[in-house]
C-alpha cells in the first residue's frame, strides 16, 4: 500500500520513482524500531517487532534492491543473518525442544549487546550524512512518517491486531527513512546524496512525531 500510494504521490511531483520511493517504502524498523518496541512493550513487543524486521529485510533485499537497480536478486536473501536465526527459532519452537542452559545465558548475552550497538549505529551513520534539498527533504520526510502511520492503524484494524501486536505494527510503521536505503542509493547511484537528507531529516522529524505515536498507542 505504500508503494502504491508513494508512487501516485511521486509522478505527481515528477521525481523518479528508483531514486524516492524506496525510503519512502521502508522504514528504520530495525536500529530505531527494535529499540523503541523493547521499551515501550519489554521481550514480548520486541519478539514481535523482530518478526515484523525479517519481513520488512526480505522486501528491502528483493523489492527495495530491483527498485534501485533495475533487476532482481533473490540470491542476496542468504546474505540476511535474521532469516536465519528466525528459521531456527522457528524450528526450536514447533520442536517443543529444551535447548541447555549454557546456550540459553549465552544468547540472551549477546541479545543484550545488540539494542545497545543498533542505537551507535545508527548515531555514527546519522553525523556523517549530509542534507540536500532541504525543502524536499522535510515534504518526503513527513510524507513517510505519516503515511506510515496511517497505514500501520489501517493494518492493525484489517487485521484485528489488539494489545501489543497492535502497538508493534503501529509503531515500527511511524519509522523515519532506513538507512540501508542510503547505502543501496550509494551502490546504485541512484541519488544518495538526497536519499541521505531523507535518512537525516525524518529522523529528526520522528524526534517530534514518535512520542506522539506513543501516546495514541497508549504506552
Amino acid at each position: 500500500m505504500s508503494a502504491v500510494i508513494g508512487a501516485v504521490i511521486l509522478r505527481f511531483g515528477g521525481l523518479p520513482l528508483q531514486d524516492f520511493l524506496p525510503p519512502l517504502i521502508f522504514a528504520n524498523i530495525g536500529n530505531m524500531g527494535l529499540p523503541l518496541c523493547l521499551f515501550a512493550f519489554g521481550k514480548p513487543g520486541l519478539a514481535l517487532a523482530i518478526v515484523v524486521f525479517t519481513v520488512f529485510c526480505i522486501g528491502h533485499f528483493t523489492v527495495g534492491v530491483w527498485l534501485y537497480s533495475g533487476s532482481a536478486n533473490f540470491l542476496s536473501l542468504l546474505k540476511i543473518p535474521v532469516i536465519y536465526a528466525v528459521g531456527l527459532a522457528i524450528v526450536v519452537l514447533l520442536a517443543k525442544a529444551t535447548l541447555p542452559e549454557w546456550i540459553v545465558k549465552t544468547t540472551e548475552l549477546l541479545g543484550s549487546f545488540t539494542i545497545p550497538l543498533m542505537l551507535l549505529t545508527l548515531g555514527v551513520s546519522l553525523a556523517r550524512l549530509q542534507v540536500m534539498n532541504i525543502r524536499r527533504a522535510v515534504a518526503l520526510s513527513l510524507l513517510r512518517l505519516g503515511m506510515g502511520f496511517g497505514l500501520g492503524i489501517l493494518a492493525a484494524t484489517l487485521f484485528n491486531l489488539t494489545g501489543i501486536a497492535r502497538g508493534v505494527i503501529i509503531l515500527q510503521s511511524s519509522m523515519p527513512v532506513a538507512v540501508f536505503n542510503y547505502l543501496l542509493a550509494q551502490q546504485y547511484q541512484r541519488n544518495a546524496n538526497e536519499t541521505a537528507g531523507l535518512v537525516v531529516i525524518s529522523t529528526l522529524c520522528s524526534l517530534v512525531t514518535l512520542p506522539l505515536v506513543l501516546v495514541f498507542i497508549g504506552v
